[in-house]
Parts: C-alpha cells; sequence; structure tokens
C-alpha cells in the first residue's frame, strides 16, 4: 500500500451537508480495529452511535470526522483498512462477477451508501486489458478510497492473476480537493 496525504476534516470537500451515510459503511471502522472500544469511543466522539444499525442513516459529515480523526489518531494506514471492509460491509449492487464489473458498480454502490444531493462520483475506464483507471471525487480520504478499491480487487480478482496492484496516479497541482484517481491493474 502506498500511503497518500490526508488532509484534516476541514480540508474535506463537503459536497451537501444534509448528506447521509449508512450504518453498514460505519460499521467498517469497527472492522478496522483489534480492540471495538477504540473505534466506538471514535463513533461516540462525533455524536455516532457505538453499534451503528445497518439500517439506519447518520450524518456524513460526523462519518468524514471519524475517518479524519482515524488518520490523524492511527495513521493512513487504519483508513485504508477500514476501507478494506467496505466491500463486505456495504450494499453492492447484485449479480458482479468480474472486477471491471465491481469496478464499474462503484458509483451505483457510492448511491445505495450514501444519500443526499450531490455527493460526489467514481468513475473508470480500461487503460488495456490488464489495468483500469478509476477516478474519484468524493469527500473520502484517498486512503480509505485505495482500501475500498484494494477490497473489491481482492475480491474480484481475474483468475488467474497471481496478484492485484492499486496504485494512485499524481494529479495535477491545480486540480479540485475531493479528486483522487488510481490504476488498477492485474498480472
Amino acid at each position: 500500500m502506498t500511503t497518500l496525504a490526508s488532509p484534516a476534516a476541514a480540508d474535506y470537500l463537503v459536497v451537501d451537508a444534509d448528506a447521509q451515510v449508512n450504518g453498514a459503511t460505519l460499521s467498517v471502522v469497527l472492522k478496522a480495529f483489534r480492540i471495538p472500544q477504540q473505534a466506538q469511543n471514535l463513533l461516540k466522539k462525533h455524536g455516532l452511535p457505538a453499534n451503528p444499525d445497518a439500517n439506519a442513516w447518520y450524518s456524513l459529515r460526523a462519518w468524514l470526522n471519524v475517518l479524519a480523526d482515524l488518520g490523524k489518531e492511527y495513521g493512513s494506514s487504519t483508513q485504508y483498512a477500514a476501507g478494506l471492509h467496505i466491500v463486505e460491509q456495504c450494499i453492492w449492487p447484485a449479480g458482479l462477477r468480474t472486477l471491471p464489473q465491481a469496478i464499474e458498480s462503484m458509483n451505483t454502490a457510492l448511491r445505495c451508501n450514501i444519500q443526499g444531493g450531490n455527493i460526489g462520483y467514481y468513475r473508470s475506464h480500461p487503460i488495456g486489458p490488464n489495468e483500469i483507471q478509476v477516478e474519484c471525487f468524493t469527500p473520502a480520504p484517498p486512503d480509505y478510497e485505495s482500501g475500498i478499491i484494494m477490497g473489491l480487487a481482492r475480491k474480484f480478482k481475474p483468475a488467474g492473476a497471481l496478484r492485484v496492484q492499486v496504485t494512485p496516479e499524481k494529479l495535477p497541482a491545480n486540480s479540485s480537493a475531493g479528486l483522487k484517481r488510481f490504476r488498477v491493474s492485474w498480472r
């Protein structure tokens, strides 16, 4: 994993102040810690329940603050670990069988797990026979996004592939806050 610079909570792109995230998404922070009490304290610190209801909706802003603190207090590798669990915890379209299908479904999954007005997007396009570029314009930190994509890559690793890799791509200096790009490859 390549560690990416994670902005402070105040630096996150907040696309809709009334946006909400489902409890299934919040539960990934519980999976990222070996000691659940740490995660529960972090959720409570931001006004979220220690044991979120998977079917309830909570403040996206509070969730982004949890992710920011996760990086600040426990490191970007913990943000990445939380992202890895998204593929197992959250709602995904049915019938996914391949890595390209899974990556293509990320925008749909975003809208299943976060509700609100303009909440960002995921876009992807093939670069070659074994490479896909993923562009994210979301308020989540880069390491969390990298973990989500790697979680998908692991779950849907193509048959015969020995490994999958998710590599952040450098963006121009004048890029919008919240924009991230990753290259997914398999060999």
